[in-house]
Formats: structure tokens, sequence, C-alpha cells
């Protein structure tokens, strides 16, 4: 199933499909002028979080990409996933600096250029009508306007699983040895962004209709392959010493792999309105004129959506757990196309189809405001405090460890730092400072000199008690003993929250 009022050639077979949209000004229109409308929808939703504050990711980000030395360290100690990335955000941050917009931005950029070349992937297909609403429907996406302002690679995941997309078709319609190189480019590219770069090459795999298995086809795929293999070979030849990076990472459950997919989508709601697109299409009996093999885009659309989270997903069930949502943005394009084949399965007339879209466009919005006004976490304002009121013969622990690399983060960025309000690391080991991984235990004869030689102790940690089973699995149920052990110096406590509502509330604990 596929629709359009161009044409799609594939091999021998053509097919001249409908738009779901009678916008006829549209298909007069230039593609620049069309592409800047998904533009400012996105721009729209973003440049108002463009300064929020960052939370501990992309604090990570922000400290590892700052010199060529602290890469190569990370890489070599930490973990290479995203190495790419990282490498672009050092450039970036030389010439722009490492404030929030400046970062941000980075993202913003990435995304700008995804709806543009999206938007291009379409018209293999569509028309300029339908390839305009798929564009409207991945800038009002949450998920793809949440990471279009954060400083992490996700945005460039995206981006990268639509260029080497659009090199699949091209070389699908034309095996020539120079889109081969640059398909194994693409990939290789991606991987580096991320790892789960590597799946969209599942994705093609497998959407590859069987009349196009040609030797010529063939052979420039051969070729591709020789040089994904050599572009990730340091990947496997050189791993990071650390080995453990994703180990806190539990066991999902069926629940959590639908609430992916429904993310992919846009959220519940729009879910239940595809639902009832398929009802009537179903009703309508559409299903019974789309049997056969040459339907690529139907095909394309449904495994770029579905395939890589359950695969991941039993692989986490059955290997080793490996399974987050924001590890598959990358499929977003593949369920906005597959949106749109929902809706043109309708049948419905232009303006109820067109109904149908802004209605969608409406919810994908809310969805989008609530996530976005999450952002951020309370670490700017927790340093603040503690700047402002640490004095001499007090001191400042953070737990877990890391969070004292995040808070000394912000503490640097004070026009007056108090060196007083550092956290203080009360372990002689070290720790993985992203957060990631096992951590060392506590050195506890360190805290008890720390609690008896001060007056009083700022605590920083999370917002919450609860203990989880990643805890366990990185050592950090210390947590509990720690405050026994200053509370027992310091029996009166008071507690505050900064950053309520955001996505990283911290909590400063005050002991005296």
């Amino acid at each position: 199933m596929g629709f359009t009022a161009d044409r799609f050639r594939l091999g021998t077979q053509t097919r001249v499909i409908r738009s779901p949209l009678e916008w006829p000004a549209a298909e007069k229109t230039g593609n620049a002028i069309l592409v800047s409308l998904p533009f400012i929808l996105l721009l729209a939703q973003t440049l108002p979080y463009i300064s929020s504050v960052y939370w501990e990711d992309e604090i990570f980000s922000i400290s590892v990409s700052r010199s060529w030395s602290s890469l190569l360290a990370v890489f070599r100690d930490y973990e290479n996933n995203m190495s790419l990335y990282y490498v672009l955000l050092h450039l970036w941050i030389r010439i722009f600096g490492e404030t929030e917009a400046a970062t941000h931005s980075l993202s913003l950029l990435s995304a700008l250029i995804t709806l543009a070349l999206f938007y291009g992937l379409e018209r293999a297909w569509l028309n300029k009508r339908t390839a305009l609403m798929g564009a409207f429907l991945l800038a009002a996406n949450p998920t793809f306007a949440y990471y279009a302002v954060e400083s992490r690679s996700y945005s460039f995941l995206i981006l990268s699983a639509v260029i080497s997309t659009r090199i699949f078709v091209r070389l699908l319609r034309k095996p020539e040895s120079r889109v081969a190189i640059w398909y194994g480019i693409s990939i290789v590219c991606g991987v580096y962004i991320h790892y789960f770069g590597i799946l969209i090459l599942l994705v093609h795999a497998l959407s590859i209709p069987r009349r196009a298995l040609t030797r010529p086809y063939l052979f420039r795929a051969l070729l591709s392959g020789l040089i994904i293999l050599a572009g990730t070979l340091p990947l496997l030849l050189f791993p990071p010493q650390n080995r453990d990076q994703i180990d806190w990472i539990i066991k999902p459950d069926f629940t959590y792999l639908l609430s992916v997919l429904k993310d992919l989508f846009g959220g519940g709601y729009v879910c239940l309105l595809l639902g009832v697109c398929l009802l009537i299409a179903a009703r309508e009996r559409y299903w019974k004129h789309d049997a056969g093999d040459g339907y690529f885009l139907t095909r394309l659309s449904l495994i770029w959506t579905i395939i890589p989270a359950c695969l991941i997903f039993l692989f986490a069930c059955l290997v080793k757990p490996a399974f987050l949502s924001r590890f598959f943005v990358w499929c977003i394009p593949g369920a906005v196309i597959l949106t749109c084949l929902a809706i043109e399965s309708t049948k419905l007339k232009g303006f109820w189809k067109m109904l149908v879209c802004l209605l969608l466009i409406v919810m994908l919005l809310m969805n989008s405001f609530s996530v976005l006004s999450r952002k951020g976490s309370g670490y700017p304002e927790a340093v603040q405090y503690l700047n402002d009121h640490v004095v001499q013969g007090e001191s400042v622990l953070a737990y877990p460890y890391y969070k004292s690399v995040h808070a000394a983060f912000y503490l640097d960025k004070m026009p007056s730092p108090n060196l007083l309000a550092t956290p203080l690391i009360i372990t002689r080991s070290p720790f993985v400072p992203g957060g990631g991984g096992r951590d060392p235990d506590p050195d506890l004869g360190m805290l008890n000199k720390i609690v008896s030689d001060n007056n009083r102790v700022y605590l920083l940690c999370r917002d919450k008690d609860e203990s989880c089973r990643a805890d366990t699995v990185q050592n950090r149920t210390w947590f509990l003993k720690i405050r026994n052990i200053i509370k027992a110096k310091h029996p009166r406590q008071q507690t505050m929250i900064f950053g309520e509502g955001s996505e990283q509330p911290i909590r400063i604990i005050i002991y005296e």
C-alpha cells in the first residue's frame, strides 16, 4: 500500500495512488516554501525551551566534549558510543560555546535538516500535499521535538536513519557502486552516532523486494557490507574498558514495549485515532486490494516502526536488558509514514481526511507541550543555593557520587563560585562520571570524619528515597546507611527540593 499522485517505479511495477488531502495549491508551490512550514512549526515548539537547563546526561555530554583529551579518555576508559556526536559537539562548542542555547541549537539544526530530508524521502513516492503532511506530523511528534533541544545524539540518530534510507531507496532504483559506497558510509556514521544505528541496516534488508535481488544489486550490497565492516571494526577491536555500562537497565515487560511503540506514534490518543482509521479501512475491505510484494512503502514503514523495538525487546528478555525508549527514536519517521498510510486507507473524502490530519497534529502538539514543559533539572537552583549558603565549617556531600561531578559543572559557571560548595566525594575508588556502570563502596571512615569535623552537612541527592533494582546492580544501596551516619551526629534535618516538575528534580537534605 502507498499513496501518491506521482508514480513510484521499482523494477517493473508502477502504481498511481491518490493523496489523502486535496490542497491543489500545494502542488504548485515550491518545495523550499513547503518545507519551511514544518520548520516554523518545529521552531515554534522548541525555541521557548532552547535554553532549558541541562539534566545529568546532557551535563556528561558537555563535560566530555570540552577537549580532545577528555574525549579520548572517555572513549578509552568509559564508552565509545555516540563518539561521532561528541566530536561534532566538541567542534560546535569551540565555535559557539557551551551554553544551553548553544548546544541545544546543534540538535535543533539536525532536526531541521531531518525534516527537509524526510520530506524529500516522502517525495520518492508521494505528491507534495502528502509529503508536506508527513513533514508536519514529524515536526509535531513529541519525542522528535523533545530530542530536537537535547544535547545528546538522538536527534542526529534520527537524521542518520533518514539519510541512509534515502540512499537505500536510490540504491534499489540504481544499483551503482558510487551509491553503494555512500550507503555503507551512511550506516557507519549512524553506528558512531549510536550503536543502535546499525539496526536501520536490518530494516532495509527486510524491506528489499524479491524482484530487486538482481546480480548488480547483490554485488553493490556486498560492496556496502565491506565498507560497513571496515568502518565499524575499530569499535570491535578497541572496546572501552568499562564493560558494565548498561548493566543498570532492567528487564522490560510487555507494557513497556507497548509504551515505546505508542510514543513512536506520538501518544495514546494518536494511536486510538489511527485505530479508528484502520477499522474504517477494514469495514471498506481496503486490504483486499493490497496483496502482493510490490507495496514497498508499506513494508518499509511497518518494518521500520515495529520490528526493531520487538527484536530488542526479545533480546532484552532472553539475553541481556538493553531496552530503553530513547534507543528507538530513529523509528519515528517510519511511524509517521505508517500514520499517513493509515489515514489513506480510510478512503474518506478530502475534507474528512484533512480534518483527521488536523486532529492528529493538534493532539501531537498538546502532547509535545506536556513533554517539553518538563525539560531541565533542578541542578542550577540547587547549586545556586549551596553557593549562597555554605560557609566555613560546613560541607557538601553527594550521592550517588556522579552527582558531585554534575553539581561542580554548574558551580564552575557561577559568577563567584564558592569553593566550599564543591561536593566532597566519599569514596577513594574511581567511579563512572556519567552515572552508568557499578559504583565502588563508600569510604565510611572518610564519611565519619567529614561528619565529625563540620557543624552542618548538606547532602545532595535525588528527589525520592525509593530504591530500585538498578540501584542494587549499580551498588547504590548505601543511601540509607550514609543518611544514618550523618543523622547520628547531626539529628536536625531539613529537606529542600529544587526543579520540582522538571525531568530531574534535585533534593538537598540539610543536617545540623
